[in-house]
Protein backbone atom coordinates (compact mmCIF):
# COMPACT_ATOMS: atom_id res chain seq x y z
CA UNK A 1 0.00 0.00 0.00
CA UNK A 2 2.67 2.47 1.12
CA UNK A 3 4.57 1.69 -2.68
CA UNK A 4 1.60 1.46 -4.34
CA UNK A 5 1.20 5.27 -2.34
CA UNK A 6 4.49 6.83 -3.24
CA UNK A 7 4.21 5.58 -6.65
CA UNK A 8 1.00 7.22 -7.65
CA UNK A 9 1.77 10.76 -6.17
CA UNK A 10 5.14 10.83 -8.03
CA UNK A 11 4.79 12.47 -10.78
CA UNK A 12 7.33 14.57 -12.77
CA UNK A 13 6.55 18.31 -14.21
CA UNK A 14 4.73 17.87 -17.65
CA UNK A 15 4.38 14.42 -17.50
CA UNK A 16 0.70 12.87 -18.39
CA UNK A 17 -1.48 10.81 -16.04
CA UNK A 18 0.24 7.78 -15.08
CA UNK A 19 -1.37 4.37 -15.46
CA UNK A 20 -0.63 3.82 -11.76
CA UNK A 21 -3.06 7.19 -10.79
CA UNK A 22 -5.56 6.19 -13.18
CA UNK A 23 -5.27 2.54 -11.51
CA UNK A 24 -5.30 4.41 -7.83
CA UNK A 25 -8.61 6.63 -9.51
CA UNK A 26 -10.33 3.46 -11.09
CA UNK A 27 -9.61 1.70 -7.18
CA UNK A 28 -11.34 4.27 -5.18
CA UNK A 29 -14.22 4.34 -7.81
CA UNK A 30 -14.70 0.41 -7.32
CA UNK A 31 -14.70 0.97 -3.69
CA UNK A 32 -17.44 3.56 -3.65
CA UNK A 33 -19.80 1.53 -5.86
CA UNK A 34 -19.12 -1.91 -3.56
CA UNK A 35 -20.05 0.34 -0.46
CA UNK A 36 -22.99 1.84 -1.86
CA UNK A 37 -24.40 -0.69 -3.97
CA UNK A 38 -26.49 -2.49 -1.84
CA UNK A 39 -28.01 0.97 -0.82
CA UNK A 40 -28.97 1.45 -4.51
CA UNK A 41 -30.36 -2.24 -5.21
CA UNK A 42 -32.69 -1.54 -2.02
CA UNK A 43 -33.89 1.28 -3.55
CA UNK A 44 -34.73 0.00 -6.73
CA UNK A 45 -36.38 -3.40 -5.66
CA UNK A 46 -40.48 -3.48 -4.89
CA UNK A 47 -41.42 -3.43 -1.62
CA UNK A 48 -41.13 -7.61 -0.05
CA UNK A 49 -42.82 -8.99 3.01
CA UNK A 50 -40.00 -8.29 5.20
CA UNK A 51 -40.69 -4.34 4.39
CA UNK A 52 -44.39 -5.82 5.18
CA UNK A 53 -44.00 -6.82 8.28
CA UNK A 54 -41.69 -4.01 9.11
CA UNK A 55 -44.48 -1.77 8.60
CA UNK A 56 -47.08 -3.66 10.40
CA UNK A 57 -44.79 -3.73 13.84
CA UNK A 58 -43.95 0.11 13.48
CA UNK A 59 -47.70 0.15 12.75
CA UNK A 60 -48.12 -2.21 15.81
CA UNK A 61 -45.99 -0.05 18.46
CA UNK A 62 -47.28 3.30 17.37
CA UNK A 63 -50.84 2.00 17.73
CA UNK A 64 -49.47 0.44 21.85
CA UNK A 65 -48.73 3.69 22.36
CA UNK A 66 -51.80 5.92 21.34
CA UNK A 67 -53.66 3.45 23.32
CA UNK A 68 -51.29 4.08 26.42
CA UNK A 69 -51.73 7.36 25.85
CA UNK A 70 -55.47 7.45 25.76
CA UNK A 71 -55.70 4.44 29.02
CA UNK A 72 -53.68 7.72 30.55
CA UNK A 73 -56.09 10.19 29.33
CA UNK A 74 -58.56 7.87 30.63
CA UNK A 75 -57.68 7.28 34.17
CA UNK A 76 -56.92 11.49 34.43
CA UNK A 77 -60.84 11.89 33.05
CA UNK A 78 -61.65 9.69 35.53
CA UNK A 79 -59.74 11.00 38.28
CA UNK A 80 -60.76 14.50 37.65
CA UNK A 81 -64.87 13.44 37.39
CA UNK A 82 -64.25 11.04 41.22
CA UNK A 83 -62.79 15.00 42.51
CA UNK A 84 -65.32 16.76 41.02
CA UNK A 85 -68.12 14.62 42.58
CA UNK A 86 -66.53 14.62 45.72
CA UNK A 87 -66.75 18.36 45.88
CA UNK A 88 -70.06 18.95 44.67
CA UNK A 89 -71.05 16.28 47.60
CA UNK A 90 -69.11 18.34 49.49
CA UNK A 91 -70.91 21.65 48.44
CA UNK A 92 -74.23 20.00 49.01
CA UNK A 93 -73.53 18.94 52.57
CA UNK A 94 -71.86 22.43 52.99
CA UNK A 95 -74.96 24.36 51.50
CA UNK A 96 -77.88 22.43 53.53
CA UNK A 97 -75.79 22.46 57.11
CA UNK A 98 -75.81 26.28 56.47
CA UNK A 99 -79.22 26.43 55.85
CA UNK A 100 -80.28 24.31 58.49
CA UNK A 101 -77.69 27.25 60.36
CA UNK A 102 -79.42 30.18 58.93
CA UNK A 103 -82.93 28.58 59.90
CA UNK A 104 -81.95 28.00 63.33
CA UNK A 105 -81.31 31.32 63.33
CA UNK A 106 -84.02 32.83 61.81
CA UNK A 107 -86.06 31.55 64.27
CA UNK A 108 -84.02 32.00 67.07
CA UNK A 109 -84.42 36.08 66.20
CA UNK A 110 -88.04 35.25 65.79
CA UNK A 111 -87.93 34.28 69.19
CA UNK A 112 -86.03 37.06 70.78
CA UNK A 113 -87.97 39.59 68.99
CA UNK A 114 -91.31 37.59 70.19
CA UNK A 115 -89.91 38.02 73.79
CA UNK A 116 -88.82 41.44 73.14
CA UNK A 117 -92.22 42.56 71.55
CA UNK A 118 -93.77 40.87 74.70
CA UNK A 119 -91.93 42.19 77.24
CA UNK A 120 -92.58 46.06 75.56
CA UNK A 121 -95.90 45.59 75.37
CA UNK A 122 -96.58 44.83 79.01
CA UNK A 123 -94.34 47.70 79.78
CA UNK A 124 -96.77 49.74 77.92
CA UNK A 125 -99.45 47.86 78.97
CA UNK A 126 -98.13 48.74 82.88
CA UNK A 127 -98.22 52.27 81.98
CA UNK A 128 -101.32 52.67 80.22
CA UNK A 129 -102.75 51.46 83.36
CA UNK A 130 -101.24 53.48 85.76
CA UNK A 131 -101.59 56.65 84.10
CA UNK A 132 -103.56 56.33 80.82
CA UNK A 133 -103.73 59.93 80.02
CA UNK A 134 -100.01 60.66 80.04
CA UNK A 135 -99.56 57.70 77.90
CA UNK A 136 -101.90 58.87 75.14
CA UNK A 137 -100.21 62.65 75.76
CA UNK A 138 -97.12 60.94 75.16
CA UNK A 139 -98.01 59.06 71.82
CA UNK A 140 -99.61 62.02 70.56
CA UNK A 141 -96.31 64.20 71.17
CA UNK A 142 -94.86 61.39 68.96
CA UNK A 143 -97.24 61.17 66.35
CA UNK A 144 -96.85 64.98 65.54
CA UNK A 145 -93.11 64.53 65.84
CA UNK A 146 -92.39 62.19 63.53
CA UNK A 147 -95.46 64.24 60.72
Amino acid sequence: MLAFSEMKNTKLEGEPVSSTQIAAWLIMCLFIIIETAPTFFKMMMEDGPYDDLLRAQDYKVKVLADKAISDINDEVNTSVKISTMKNQKRLEAEVLANEDILKRIAEAQAELLQKSIDAWREEEMRKIEENPTAYIKIATNQNSEQA
